[in-house]
């Protein structure tokens, strides 16, 4: 007998087939055991206010491994490009520069090596990562950091290996559905128009519908993509899902998307202080995010820099106003510290 899974319904995926049928209130049957969930489905149970649902429990089972490994001589430039920093990173002077514990540090790299070693034979990833770096250069630097600091902030919450590899392999896939938006757009160093931020806004669900679809993607993974614009007060897209409602892997890729961001330089904007980007994320704790999962970034005593202790949050909040929005941000008024205003990347 497969393994049964009640979940909430905030975090049921596409495919993902019904184990017991979805009944109303007043006992009629919305749905029958055994449905496949489509979008249209998730959208009518959600309509109907149910809170939990049981499916069968594909997580149970090993997670997919990924195809033969790929000829990289055989490949673009790009992919070789990907490649070659996927093989070396564990190692590399970016892992160490983050960590600031060597029993910590010494775990993550053993762990995240042997990630590595399976995910440099995944072709699809490789494949989404090249297309990044061919895109946009820093859209794949950003994705290569982010999957770094999710996988030191894994290792520090304990996951074993399997809740490692998920996460690791969502971080670096979450932004993928950027592949689909305008190159101007996310190159632009002036304010988005409304109709601009839709489109922007679009890439969580064409990022997860791209992945969720895979066999060679793990499913949790794939709600890296969807929910790491959420936020935890139910103020970000595309549910507006809130606390426990949001997967704690979209959260903590959330975490590590605004942190590196804010630290290095965009198109619109110079780059933030690690010890900035640190208050900020402090300053929304438990309002934009799990303050729990913030603190566990303390990269104080990193080679990256880092504030010398948690800040008081009701003076940040004066000096920050209403927190961060989006990937980064930037202050209004007199001072560094002015209030921040809502920005894309």
């Amino acid at each position: 007998m497969r393994p049964l899974k009640e979940i909430p319904v905030s975090q049921l995926m596409i495919g993902s087939v019904l184990a017991q049928p979805v009944t109303l209130p007043n006992g009629v049957k919305l749905l029958e055991a055994g449905t496949e969930l489509t979008e249209g489905y998730i959208k009518k149970i959600r309509k109907m206010g149910i809170k939990t649902v049981v499916v069968i429990d594909e997580q149970e089972e090993k997670p997919q491994r990924p195809r033969p490994a790929v000829q990289v001589h055989d490949r673009s430039e790009p992919v070789q490009k990907v490649y070659h920093t996927l093989s070396h990173l564990a190692n590399s002077d970016k892992v160490r520069g983050w960590m600031s514990v060597p029993v910590i540090e010494a775990r993550f790299v053993h762990v995240f090596e042997s990630i590595l070693e399976e995910l440099v034979r995944h072709e699809f990833l490789l494949g989404q990562l090249a297309d990044m770096y061919v895109k946009d250069p820093f859209l794949f630097d950003h994705s290569i950091n982010v999957a770094v600091l999710s996988g030191m902030l894994g290792t520090v919450k304990q996951y074993d290996r399997h809740k490692l590899y998920e996460l690791v392999f969502g971080a670096f896939l979450f932004d993928c559905g950027m592949l689909d938006v305008p190159a101007e757009l996310i190159k632009r160093n002036r304010p988005l128009t409304p109709e601009e931020k839709k489109v922007l806004e679009y890439h969580t669900a064409a990022g997860y519908n791209k992945l969720v679809k895979r066999e060679d993607v793990p499913k949790r993974s794939a709600l890296c993509a969807l929910q790491h614009h959420e936020r935890y007060n139910g103020s970000g897209y595309p549910h507006k899902l809130k606390k426990g409602e949001i997967h704690e892997y979209a959260q903590i890729v959330a975490i590590a998307d605004v942190y590196h961001a804010m630290i290095s330089p965009r198109y619109h904007r110079k780059p933030y202080t690690p010890a900035e980007a640190s208050e900020y994320l402090a300053a929304a704790g438990n309002y934009f995010f799990d303050l729990e999962l913030v603190k566990h970034l303390d990269l104080s005593g990193s080679k990256q820099g880092h504030a010398e202790q948690w800040p008081d949050r009701r003076r940040l909040f004066r000096a920050f106003g209403v927190g961060p929005q989006a990937r980064g941000h930037r202050y209004s008024g007199s001072g560094r510290f002015g209030r921040p205003l809502p920005v894309q990347g």
